[in-house]
């Protein structure tokens, strides 16, 4: 959240979501607060785990969420 307060973007709970379910109601209850569904319900998501600016993992890891490739 901090990052998203000093560089003025939008903050991530508010953003389109990936549903990894199939069959998950698009406006089915999530987390709050309600957001749309980022292309269709159902894509595959990648978990990218790295270290921050050549620090150890341990210290600032990275976590990104993608669509798989």
């Amino acid at each position: 959240m901090p990052c998203e307060l000093y560089s003025k973007k939008r903050p991530g709970n508010r953003r389109a979501r990936f549903e990894p379910r199939a069959r998950y109601p698009a406006d089915g209850h999530c987390a709050a607060p309600q957001v749309a569904v980022h292309g269709k319900p159902g894509v595959h998501i990648e978990l990218s785990v790295s270290g921050f600016d050549g620090a150890a993992m341990a210290l600032l890891p990275v976590v990104e969420l993608k669509r798989a490739a």
